[in-house]
């Protein structure tokens, strides 16, 4: 471990990094905005472990998003890219809930609608706010998004699939 890097001072510039490494697929978030990151330990002190939760089971995007986090990660600490494990975690599947509301408002900002994830909560519409949309697909351009039609504004635009 470099020298005047203690074990929280390491956790914390990681934290700092993984706010900064985006999915592939929904580039408007981060990993962290997301809620993928469950964990970030130092087991040894020349060992980092980072444990995510992936979002959607068979996605396609996990390798890259594992392999960005040990290159940032080992980057931004200097440490060799052997000393930083990523490993995802399917004890608890991740579900919609755990997107922050930063990551909500930049989905918003970016034309996607975020998930309704109350019972009985209708999607809205990320231009003019109305909730008079309506479901057009089940099939977006990744495998975590549908498409809708907003009623109001006319506007077609891609929701995330909520999951609870």
């Amino acid at each position: 471990m470099p020298a005047g890097s203690g074990p929280n001072l390491v956790r914390e510039r990681i934290w700092e990094v993984l706010d900064h490494i985006v999915d592939p697929e929904i580039r408007q978030l981060s990993i962290r905005q997301l809620g993928m990151v469950q964990s970030v330990s130092q087991p040894t002190q020349d060992t980092i472990e980072i444990v995510l939760r992936p979002t959607f089971s068979g996605c396609p995007a996990l390798d890259i998003i594992r392999a960005s986090v040990r290159l940032e990660v080992s980057r931004a600490l200097d440490w060799p890219l052997e000393a930083v494990n990523v490993v995802y975690a399917f004890d608890q599947p991740w579900n919609t809930e755990r997107i922050s509301d930063s990551g909500r408002a930049s989905l918003i900002r970016s034309g996607i609608s975020p998930p309704a994830d109350q019972p009985g909560e209708r999607t809205v519409c990320p231009c003019c706010h109305s909730s008079r949309v309506v479901l057009t697909s089940r099939f977006g351009a990744t495998r975590c998004r549908q498409q809708y039609l907003c009623q109001a504004c006319r506007t077609p635009f891609e929701g995330i699939k909520p999951l609870g």
